[in-house]
């Protein structure tokens, strides 16, 4: 399979999708508040890991981006946490 190169327009557009996702599930993840479901926290936690695999992947068959090295970075920090 080869990578998908992509306009800075649509690299912004999918990378602020995955940064969505990811800030969506700060609520479950991240907050005090321990009413959430065990269901809910793994739902949450696998959204979480796909949108930080697909900001991997995006950036790193994007490299000549704006921005596409620091986010593999940060995605790479994340999954190896």
């Amino acid at each position: 399979m080869h990578a998908e190169q992509l306009s800075q327009e649509k690299y912004d557009a999918l990378l602020n999708q995955y940064m969505q996702i990811i800030q969506n599930t700060k609520v479950v993840l991240d907050s005090e508040d321990t009413s959430s479901t065990f269901a809910e926290q793994n739902k949450a936690f696998c959204e979480r890991i796909n949108a930080y695999q697909d900001i991997k992947k995006i950036s790193e068959e994007n490299k000549q981006l704006e921005n596409a090295s620091h986010m593999l970075l940060a995605a790479n920090y994340y999954l190896e946490r």
